[in-house]
């Protein structure tokens, strides 16, 4: 089992170098990502300065359950879909693991 972590890990480092072959499409996929978080919550903001409940839950509330569900999302992107594709492993059909 070991040997099979450490060479995922070559394959996670090799597919991070592959992105990063480009540099400036690696970074505007980095800016891009954070612009979607940042239009998340601000939608939210948005909602909430208009309410200050929906059905009992406070903004703060809902604020926290966007961030657990964004970090279960980041999660499996990182190791199963990002790390996957330089394993050879694209799940038969890339739109189903797209979000």
């Amino acid at each position: 089992m070991i040997r099979y972590m450490k060479l995922y890990y070559l394959f996670c480092k090799q597919n991070l170098k592959v992105m990063m072959e480009y540099r400036m499409d690696f970074l505007l996929g980095v800016l891009s990502v954070m612009l979607q978080q940042f239009a998340g919550i601000f939608f939210v903001k948005i909602v909430f300065d208009h309410i200050h409940e929906l059905n009992g839950w406070t903004f703060y509330e809902i604020l926290f359950i966007y961030g657990i569900a964004a970090t279960g999302r980041s999660i499996h992107h990182i190791f199963l879909i990002t790390c996957g594709h330089s394993a050879g492993n694209t799940y038969g059909q890339e739109s189903l693991t797209a979000f």
